[in-house]
């Protein structure tokens, strides 16, 4: 992955020549190039013929530092001026020119040269330019502020015959005791890993691609990238410079093969000059980028005199960035870990007091995951020690394949359109049949491999903001807010409220402007709509932070931070009795309640509803029954989930009826089914009451009768509706998927789909769609007549066009069946993603449901044709 150069001149004659270039498969190099990626051999970046006078300038260096008052920076040009012709060179000329703005809004124009009185036959002359640049601006990923350089190389004439047009940054890192700082200021970063990856083109991302990528991230608030784990396009890091990204530059060093740390490659002394030659080419081709921060010496491999000879190269080549390595500690200018429970991050930060600590690797998206993220954070922010981390990683490593196994067409004309066409799908490790492989460990993204957001991103998004919103009183109305970004005000944001009723918008407004500066924190208050203290509805304050104005990655309006507040919470409410006149007998195997236009059935033996007839019209497809099963994500099912909470699948369907209560008073009728589960060893209440609106409110009661019953899945229910209910439209957090462990980014609010975007079709089809803290939702079919599910008390909810099993057996999206009929799933709660790592650990212990804890929770059903 780092550049190499051939001088060609001796084997180029006169009329055509044939360029060709051997490509291998896997060479003794290949031993330091173990990283977790496809392993895909071929040229993925450009191959260029390049024709140099003979008299060149054969490397620039560019370093600008702000002084410790930022009155001004010296900007140090160093040159070498290379003479390959045979004759002896007089009176050559290096000029450079210098443009852009002050900090003051003044105009820069600074004009250098220096000239060459001799230049011997076949030599390299060094030379140096040097100027200061008064109150310069300064580069950051908030504020990537360029300044250009134009270096001009001239003959005795006065002739150009040579120009390199850069643009470069003035900024420092510099870390002080344990805190990373960048121009002085101590950084956060809020990072991931991004490896070059497109599902057409493999190892090769074009131009727009990247640039979405950025687009992206930018609007995800990401400010770091890691270039996990090779030097990447150099394109790359010219888009870096200009969007704003702080960049861990990372050598193509990993011998994750022989064990972290091995000595084997990383002490064996026949291993130097490949270890040593790796970090060269890493900083001789990107020094001169503003966004390199770290020089990375690689990832998980060796440790021993090659990685401290790679320190040592790096540091002599450019002491302005910091050296970072995972395994060679003692000459990383920061300390790492990777994967840590936010637990034991904040105790490493507590026990390393001579380095800040970084997580090159955290927070593994795999599939259907990013649980618990504003642990990590809350954590980041309460020791200013602890820098940041990067999440692993930024896209899903998919290549698109056909189904028939046909092969594909590079599309030369568009190789940014990556979406799949109807006959392909995402392949993995596996597909192509290739072993041996780590089946679906290549699809572990933020995004998708043709870019889509996953429903993590969003909370990456939330949790990333550099804008907080907290609620000091709520009477009077006051919110403090934290400015979190390291160099810029509030005062290129709208600050925007709305108060919503049940979801929909009652007030909103704009905030006074705010200047909010760095670190600041401001309190602002906010009037009370005037209907508050009238309606008896719920009642939200929600808050944006926008863009005022267009930026290179967002459009005008942007939202780039947002927060909300239950200022009045909802009043749950139960069924009351009226309507028709309800009858009530029973038949050896059901109890059934009707009226003349209202029926259903309720098994006795197993207390499932087995009918909902209204209006003539069936509207089950299969029982309402108990269920605790929750299919596992990726990362479930390698943290034991099926092994150690596998007593809940068929707990259900073994419940045995103990006894059945019947009762019809003041209008509405009551039963009462007591279980109890035999499999885990607890009792369970199933009551359903009835009224004459054709209205049926479910409540469950769990009650533990052992203390070493297993976690529970979900607590709740489920059931199966008639295809025919399409749509859906509910009242809860969205619109995008959430679980217990990941919605901060989903507000409450009301919101429509369609059943083929309301689920997640992830690349490896796995557990996905819920929706938490639902007041209510609803099933739509074509003419506008609806079920609707109410809850006692928040829910969450998900609805599949296929079932359970169906997900457990599929292995990729086109093998799940479309079925006729909608599963439906009614839970109080459900087991969270999860996401610290895929290969064992656990969700985080709150947001799990303990089998050994009493539940309660209902929910009402009821079913409304259109034209009422």
């Amino acid at each position: 992955m780092s550049p190499a150069e051939f001088d060609i001149t001796a084997f180029v004659h006169q009329g055509e020549n044939k360029l060709a270039v051997e490509v291998y498969h896997l060479c003794d190099g290949s031993y330091l190039e173990d990283q977790d990626m496809w392993r895909l051999s071929g040229i993925f970046r450009d191959v260029d013929l390049c024709i140099r006078p003979k008299s060149f300038i054969q490397d620039f260096t560019v370093r600008a530092d702000p002084g410790n008052d930022e009155a001004d920076a010296l900007v140090r040009i160093e040159a070498n001026i290379e003479n390959r012709s045979q004759t002896r060179l007089t009176n050559m000329t290096l000029e450079a020119r210098i443009t852009g703005n002050t900090a003051s809004g003044g105009i820069v124009s600074d004009d250098l040269s220096k000239r060459i009185d001799v230049m011997e036959a076949s030599s390299i002359n060094h030379m140096q330019l040097e100027t200061h640049l008064g109150h310069p601006l300064l580069w950051s990923a908030e504020t990537p502020n360029l300044y250009d350089l134009r270096l001009n190389l001239k003959n005795d004439k006065n002739e150009i015959i040579e120009t390199i047009h850069w643009r470069f940054g003035v900024r420092a890192i510099e870390v002080h005791g344990d805190l990373f700082t960048i121009n002085g200021q101590a950084v956060k970063l809020k990072g991931v890993n991004r490896h070059e990856q497109h599902p057409r083109t493999g190892k090769h991302v074009d131009r727009q691609t990247m640039v979405r990528d950025m687009e992206l991230m930018k609007q995800a608030n990401i400010n770091m990238i890691r270039t996990c784990h090779y030097p990447d396009d150099p394109l790359f890091y010219e888009l870096c410079d200009i969007y704003g990204f702080y960049v861990m530059d990372e050598a193509n060093q990993e011998s994750h093969g022989f064990g972290i740390g091995n000595k084997e490659l990383g002490d064996d002394p026949v291993w130097k000059k490949a270890h040593v030659d790796r970090a060269v080419s890493l900083v001789q081709r990107d020094k001169n980028h503003a966004c390199v921060i770290f020089w990375s010496l690689g990832n998980e491999g060796g440790k021993g005199r090659n990685l401290l000879a790679m320190a040592d190269t790096v540091h002599k080549l450019d002491s302005t960035r910091l050296i970072y390595s995972d395994t060679q500690r003692d000459v990383s200018a920061i300390y790492d870990e990777g994967y840590l429970h936010p637990d034991q991050l904040r105790d490493l930060g507590r026990k390393v007091t001579d380095k800040p600590v970084f997580l090159r690797e955290y927070a593994h998206v795999m599939g259907n995951s990013g649980g618990n993220l504003q642990e990590y954070w809350d954590v980041f922010y309460s020791d200013s020690s602890l820098v940041g981390g990067a999440i692993w990683e930024w896209v899903d490593q998919g290549l698109a394949k056909k189904r028939d196994g046909s092969p594909l067409r590079y599309d030369a004309e568009h190789p940014a359109d990556l979406k799949l066409k109807d006959d392909e799908f995402w392949a993995y490790g596996g597909d192509f049949g290739d072993y041996p492989n780590d089946g679906v460990f290549c699809i572990k993204g933020v995004v998708a491999s043709d870019r889509t957001p996953h429903p993590h991103y969003y909370e990456v998004q939330k949790v990333y903001q550099n804008i907080i919103f907290q609620l000091e009183r709520s009477n009077p109305l006051t919110i403090r807010v934290t400015n979190h970004y390291d160099f810029l005000s509030l005062s290129q944001f709208d600050l925007v409220y709305e108060f919503t009723s049940n979801g929909k918008v009652l007030r909103s407004g704009k905030l006074a402007d705010s200047s909010l500066r760095p670190g600041g924190t401001c309190d602002i208050h906010i009037p009370l709509p005037a209907a508050f203290d009238t309606t008896s509805t719920e009642v939200c304050l929600n808050l944006y932070a926008r863009l005022k104005k267009a930026t290179l990655w967002a459009e005008e309006g942007y939202c780039v931070a947002r927060e909300q507040f239950v200022l009045r919470p909802r009043q749950w409410k139960k069924i009351e009795s009226g309507g028709k006149d309800l009858s009530v007998r029973e038949t050896p195997t059901e109890i059934l309640v009707q009226t003349d236009s209202f029926h259903v059935a309720v098994n006795k033996a197993t207390g499932a509803l087995t009918s909902w007839v209204q209006d003539n019209s069936e509207l089950l497809h299969g029982v309402l029954e108990p269920y605790f099963w929750k299919p596992a994500n990726n990362n479930q099912k390698q943290s034991k989930y099926e092994e150690t909470l596998g007593k809940w699948k068929n707990a259900a369907s073994h419940r045995v009826v103990e006894g059945v209560d019947v009762k019809k008073q003041g209008g509405i009728v009551t039963m009462s089914f007591r279980m109890s589960l035999p499999d885990i060893g607890a009792g369970y209440t199933l009551k359903y009451s009835f009224n004459g609106h054709g209205q049926i409110q479910v409540e469950a009661d769990y009650h533990p009768r052992s203390d070493t019953i297993p976690k529970i899945p979900k607590f709740g229910m489920r059931m199966r509706i008639q295809d025919r209910f399409h749509d859906i439209q509910w009242y809860g957090r969205g619109p995008f998927e959430n679980y217990p462990d990941r919605k901060t980014a989903a507000l409450i609010g009301c919101y429509e789909s369609k059943l083929e975007d309301f689920v997640t079709n992830y690349a490896v089809p796995q557990d996905n769609a819920n929706r938490c803290d639902v007041r209510w939702f609803s099933l739509i079919d074509h003419d506008g007549s609806f079920i609707r599910v109410t809850g006692l008390q928040p829910l969450c909810f998900r609805a599949w066009p296929y079932t359970e099993d169906d997900l457990e057996k599929a292995n990729h999206p086109f093998d799940l069946p479309t079925r006729d009929f909608v599963s439906i799933n009614i839970d109080l709660n459900i087991h969270g993603v999860g996401g610290d790592d895929s290969w064992g650990a656990p969700t985080m212990e709150k947001y799990t449901n303990p089998g050994n804890t009493p539940y309660h929770y209902g929910f009402i059903l009821e079913y409304s044709r259109h034209h009422q």
